[in-house]
């Protein structure tokens, strides 16, 4: 694969190359020869980029601002020198230092975009590893960072829509969730979870699957996931141990036929003694 710092510098060196023939060889312009040599760099790039597709537009970009700032400049320095031929010879007028500084410093933010997406995409090559960074221990340090685009945007708005459509359906549904623990929970000390299932008329809702788990935020480790029994109608319950004191989040899944309902809440779970 051709890394970005070879085709940056061969169109810029063929750019060059291009130019100094069109100089010797023709009796163009100086802005007409430097915008004819920028053709074949620009051309021969933007068709070697199509059959590319893992090329980011940020890279293409940049490619065709360097290639025609190097043109830009190749032209404007050949025409002052022209110029300052035909005025006095070899001692004729000096370019002015302002626009040396503003060329200049684009010329840096090139630059230094280049090396930037150059290393994002290739890494430091091993000498220049050794040189800025400190010593690396054991194991494989990773020093190309490309970085990923999501694109998935179309699947998460379809599953943001579908989630908001069963937020609806749950709400006009109306069921009642009464929930809690029959007793305190103390940290490592089973306790009793309860579930009671009542329709929009107060109807107890039988035959239902449910399942949840209890989220230790701080602690992923420590989730405890529990599937309920159904106990009486419209009662279901579960004897849980939760090993640890303090803030946990209840997840609650409830299935009945092809309604599901879903519940979050918090909970916590009192220290020993």
């Amino acid at each position: 694969m051709v890394d970005v710092a070879t085709t940056l510098g061969g169109g810029v060196v063929l750019i060059v190359v291009v130019f100094l023939a069109l100089r010797r060889c023709t009796r163009l312009r100086p802005t007409r020869s430097a915008a004819l040599a920028a053709l074949p760099a620009v051309g021969g790039y933007l068709v070697w980029s199509m059959s590319r597709s893992v090329l980011s537009a940020d890279v293409i970009a940049m490619h065709l601002v360097i290639y025609l700032g190097t043109s830009y400049l190749l032209g404007l320095f050949a025409a002052h020198r022209d110029a300052s031929s035909a005025a006095g010879g070899r001692r004729g007028r000096k370019l002015h230092w302002a626009p040396l500084v503003i060329l200049g410093f684009f010329g840096f933010v090139f630059f230094m975009s280049a090396v930037t997406v150059v290393i994002a995409r290739s890494g430091l090559s091993g000498g220049l590893a050794e040189l800025v960074l400190p010593a690396a221990g054991s194991g494989t340090v990773q020093l190309a960072f490309p970085g990923v685009t999501p694109r998935d945007f179309q699947k998460k708005e379809a599953l943001y829509n579908q989630y908001l459509e069963q937020v609806a359906q749950q709400q006009a549904r109306g069921w009642q969730v009464r929930k809690g623990w029959l007793s305190v929970p103390v940290v490592n000390e089973p306790a009793v979870f309860q579930v009671a299932l009542t329709d929009r008329e107060g109807r107890a809702l039988s035959g239902a699957a449910v399942n949840g788990s209890f989220v230790r935020p701080s602690d992923s480790a420590k989730d405890q996931a529990f599937a309920m029994q159904e106990v009486g109608p419209g009662v279901y319950q579960v004897r849980l141990t939760l090993p640890a004191p303090g803030a946990w989040e209840l997840l609650l899944e409830i299935r009945r036929g092809e309604d599901l309902h879903e519940v979050r809440a918090r909970t916590r779970v009192a220290e020993r003694g």
